[in-house]
């Protein structure tokens, strides 16, 4: 949590720089708390900052299908599957999520 506060507070100074240190400490936190919605939110805001839209797509995609927002969740998965390149493990993390969404959503109804 503290890495999240920290890393919350460098990327809200809107400094390029702290960017890349916010999402290094991101990237730790939700490696180490994967259920952390927060830590998800700022690590898609870092990306976005730094231009890696995919990335924040699905940074994004996690923290839906964790507050379970599955619409929104698979929605952010597709993106970005699309704009990741094929075959890395941002886009098979993406399409697990994607096919984990559709499967809660289709539970849920």
């Amino acid at each position: 949590m503290i890495r999240v506060g920290l890393a919350s507070a460098m990327i809200a100074t809107e400094d390029p720089k702290l960017a890349a240190q916010a999402i290094q400490a991101l990237e730790i936190a939700t490696r180490d708390d994967p259920d952390n919605s927060m830590a998800w939110y700022q690590l898609a805001i870092a990306y976005g900052r730094r231009g890696d839209i995919g990335l924040a797509a699905l940074a994004s995609a996690e923290r839906f299908l964790l507050t379970g927002k599955l619409d929104d969740a698979f929605q952010q998965a597709q993106r970005a599957e699309q704009l990741l390149p094929v075959g890395s493990p941002g886009a098979l993390r993406a399409a697990d999520v994607r096919e984990l969404s559709l499967r809660l959503w289709r539970d849920r109804n």
